[in-house]
């Protein structure tokens, strides 16, 4: 699987990263949590900040998918998905790959970057 999946939880280990599988840690576009040894890692929180802020840097580098609406969108769209809800993807062909169709709002699809 190429999506990382968020785990909501209350606990304070809820903030630790999630490590990444083999698949994805020769990507180019993987936000490295500087503070952790060992394999490559996500940081989900630095992702969920970034949607919670609506930040448009963002737009293309990572999408949000949604599984409760099937819909993925960018980092920077006006809708609000709960947490426990929202997986991570590099790119909108992952997320489609996923069966997620993408969002009438922010017009996600043929957005990466190179």
């Amino acid at each position: 699987m190429t999506a990382i999946a968020m785990k909501y939880t209350t606990s304070p280990a809820a903030s630790a990263p999630v490590t990444i599988n083999s698949a994805l840690s020769t990507s180019p576009r993987v936000w490295m949590n500087a503070a952790a040894p060992g394999p490559q890692q996500i940081n989900e929180d630095l992702f969920w900040d970034a949607v919670q802020r609506r930040d448009r840097s963002w737009d293309g580098k990572f999408y949000v998918g949604v599984m409760t609406t099937g819909v993925y969108c960018r980092p920077s769209c006006s809708g609000r998905p709960m947490r426990k809800n929202v997986r991570f993807f590099l790119s909108a062909a992952e997320a489609e790959r996923a069966k997620l169709r993408p969002c009438l709002r922010c017009r996600p699809a043929g957005f990466d970057e190179p």
